[in-house]
């Protein structure tokens, strides 16, 4: 599964369990830290997973091919946040894009923010 290879780096904190569609079921740890176990429903979720988890793992949640047997779907992204963000760059990986605000709206808040402050407290 090469999901698994992905999840073996990826879990340092914490322990994610994952039963695949044929019943295996595989454990990803580290430190201690929360317990979470899905399951796949379906043989693509595990490849969607490893190109693109931010989106797929919502959609699979969502259309039922992914589930949380032990914990919530919060207990699920709190885990997989915790690790992202603890997880050394990687060449392949993609940086989060930066939201950058166009001039004029940085201009709209400004006046905004200067108008907040000329107002009288009641």
């Amino acid at each position: 599964m090469l999901l698994a290879h992905l999840l073996d780096h990826l879990v340092t904190v914490g322990t994610l369990r994952v039963i695949t569609v044929d019943g295996q079921l595989h454990t990803f740890s580290g430190e201690p830290g929360p317990q979470v176990t899905i399951r796949l429903h379906d043989r693509a979720v595990s490849r969607k997973l490893f190109f693109n988890p931010r989106l797929y793992a919502g959609e699979a949640y969502m259309d039922g091919s992914l589930t949380v047997e032990d914990g919530t779907i919060y207990d699920f992204l709190d885990l997989v946040s915790w690790n992202i963000e603890r997880a050394p760059p990687h060449p392949l990986r993609r940086p989060m894009p930066v939201r950058q605000i166009p001039a004029r709206a940085a201009a709209v808040q400004s006046n905004a923010a200067r108008a907040c402050q000329r107002r009288p407290s009641l």
